[in-house]
């Protein structure tokens, strides 16, 4: 049994929507955590959190096991409560686990983030990542694509975590008052880097979702459309 399979079966007594909601309170709790200098905490919340994102999935995929995923009009008919608690795959999760990662990324960004980042940088990236979290559900609503995630957005999301781990042991306090990340001059400057890297992949992402979107516009549309003639 690989340890995906066994963290599925030892969560498996809750559905995976459950562990998802549980890892964004996790996240907005170590998020309060900082603003009080609870550093620490904070960072056992985080890492939490983060855990969630993989365990989320192990538990959805052990639920769903060999069934055929839930098609979107069928999820639609039931309550809300219904498709949290649901056992398997669900389009609510996959909507729900890009939503979290913004607001883990979003929060620590503008509570810890601005010693390092401008404040410009720091509204562009916020204005990316709620870009991100709104176009793959308008793109499904238009029926453009499936709105999945794109290889810039999963590299994006490495990057993200990257970069909040380089805020936290940059610009926190964490070892008995003190940090000698702090203290070094190319601390600032590593930031910066992995903070740009963060904003290209963001908007490679973007660019590329609005364009599969226009591609499969383009090839499915009706050949007596206007833009024919």
């Amino acid at each position: 049994m690989d340890i995906s399979t066994w963290i599925g079966k030892s969560l498996g007594f809750t559905s995976a929507n459950t562990i998802t909601l549980f890892g964004g309170l996790m996240a907005l709790i170590g998020i309060l955590l900082f603003c009080i200098d609870q550093d620490w905490l904070a960072v056992a919340c985080l890492i939490i959190s983060f855990l969630t994102d993989w365990w989320d999935g192990c538990v959805a995929r052990f639920h769903q096991g060999d069934r055929s995923l839930m098609s979107r009009e069928d999820e639609a008919l039931l309550t809300f409560i219904e498709q949290l608690n649901y056992r398997g795959v669900t389009h609510l999760g996959r909507a729900l686990d890009p939503f979290i990662d913004k607001i883990r990324f979003i929060g620590l960004l503008w509570t810890i983030g601005l010693e390092y980042v401008d404040e410009g940088v720091a509204v562009l990236m916020t204005g990316l990542a709620v870009l991100l979290t709104l176009v793959r559900p308008v793109k499904r609503f238009l029926k453009l694509d499936p709105g999945g995630a794109n290889l810039w957005g999963k590299r994006k999301v490495y990057a993200e975590v990257v970069f909040i781990v380089a805020l936290v042991f940059g610009t926190r306090p964490l070892y008995n008052g003190t940090n000698p990340f702090l203290t070094m001059e190319f601390t600032p400057t590593i930031i910066s880097m992995i903070g740009t890297v963060t904003l290209f992949l963001a908007s490679a992402s973007l660019y590329t979702h609005i364009e599969n979107g226009y591609i499969y516009y383009v090839c499915t549309r009706p050949s007596s459309s206007p833009l024919d003639r």
